[in-house]
């Protein structure tokens, strides 16, 4: 399958992005006067903390990473056939389906922060902000195993993306995923 380069998807997924991360200010901005936005960075600000300090969670990350790939491929009509995933030897996962879009999946969907966040949707307090802590965690986890598994060769990204046009998808599409997690939170509590 040819890999697509085209200028004007790049110059198109740069743009998304800088609109996305212009959004994303503005509603860090009212997020930094509310808890809940106090609770996402500390949660952050712990898994970052342990990151640094070398804890780190390479089955969840393998995980995850090998579910988003099969939840994208099901979502296009595919089947899994196998799915495998270890501590410390990496994943993977057999599919009926693949395309451009279940490769990038992993690299562009945080599974656990997004699910936490609509955990957060549903919860009263002090549940809800344990949850909007638990997304902060889990974001920043998922931040840290996105770049750790782009820098070794990733064969189902290879094999669909020229690495321009994946670093633009990603970095576009990680500021949406983050956009939507914390509009998830601001506007969560009032639906409760």
């Amino acid at each position: 399958m040819k890999r697509l380069t085209d200028p004007l998807v790049i110059a198109g997924l740069w743009a998304l992005t800088l609109a996305a991360l212009l959004a994303l200010f503005e509603l860090l901005a009212v997020l930094a006067t509310r808890r809940e936005g106090h609770a996402f960075l500390a949660g952050a600000i712990v898994a970052f903390g342990l990151v640094a300090r070398g804890v780190s969670f390479p089955f969840l990350g393998t995980l995850t990473h090998e579910l988003v790939h099969a939840f994208a491929a099901c979502l296009l009509g595919g089947r899994v056939e196998e799915l495998w995933a270890t501590r410390n030897r990496g994943g993977y996962v057999v599919l009926t389906v693949s395309d451009r879009l279940v490769s990038l999946a992993p690299y562009v969907v945080p599974l656990l922060a997004l699910a936490s966040s609509v955990l957060a949707l549903v919860l009263r307090d002090p549940l809800h902000l344990v949850a909007v802590a638990a997304a902060g965690f889990a974001y920043a986890i998922y931040l840290d195993d996105t770049i750790a598994a782009l820098r070794v060769d990733q064969p189902d990204l290879r094999r669909f993306w020229s690495p321009l046009l994946a670093c633009s998808a990603v970095v576009a599409s990680n500021s949406l995923s983050l956009l939507l997690v914390l509009f998830l939170l601001q506007f969560g509590q009032r639906a409760v």
